[in-house]
């Protein structure tokens, strides 16, 4: 969920600031992502379970899939709870990542902003939404899908790496097998 959420969002807001290089959301959105982007995930995990955990304690410490000393049972209240104890490790993921996809949208959008076939969409007259959507965004968009694919990729190899590791019985581990 985490890389999908990640692609979705950077994706999104790559477009955004790809659109109109050198406004003042495009400046910010590149400070916020730049400096995300240099963080280390694993540091950004540790920052934010200490926040949520100690500061504001709303998070419990152990961590796992339940909240609680002993599994709730429930399935509703289990599903509800087991989404509750994911939403910390899934957002620090989207945060440390979208911003490789922004940056890599945004790039790529801009290199496709400067073609000729944009200039004589603009000098049809057509819509700016239609010359970002319908012509830019298809060509732009070609670099960002083969880093997704790549980017599965590198998810399914982690699960089998982890779970081997951990011994955790998953996908990753059935892969392996």
């Amino acid at each position: 969920p985490a890389t999908l959420m990640s692609i979705s969002i950077g994706i999104l807001l790559g477009v955004k600031i790809g659109a109109n290089p050198g406004s003042r959301l495009d400046v910010s959105l590149m400070a916020v992502a730049l400096m995300l982007y240099s963080i280390p995930t694993f540091w950004l995990q540790v920052l934010l379970k200490a926040l949520f955990t100690t500061q504001i304690e709303i998070w419990p410490y152990k961590g796992g899939l339940f909240s609680g000393a002993q599994e709730i049972p429930d399935p509703l209240l289990a599903f509800i709870d087991a989404f509750y104890m994911m939403l910390l490790p899934i957002a620090t993921l989207v945060l440390a990542s979208f911003a490789g996809w922004m940056l890599l949208m945004r790039g790529s959008l801009m290199d496709v902003m400067g073609e000729d076939y944009i200039l004589t969409a603009r000098a049809k007259g057509l819509d700016e939404s239609i010359v970002l959507y319908k012509h830019a965004f298809r060509n732009a968009i070609l670099p960002v899908v083969t880093s997704v694919v790549l980017s599965i990729a590198f998810v399914w190899t982690g699960a089998v790496i982890t779970e081997t590791i951990f011994a955790i019985p998953g996908l990753g581990r059935v892969l392996l097998q």
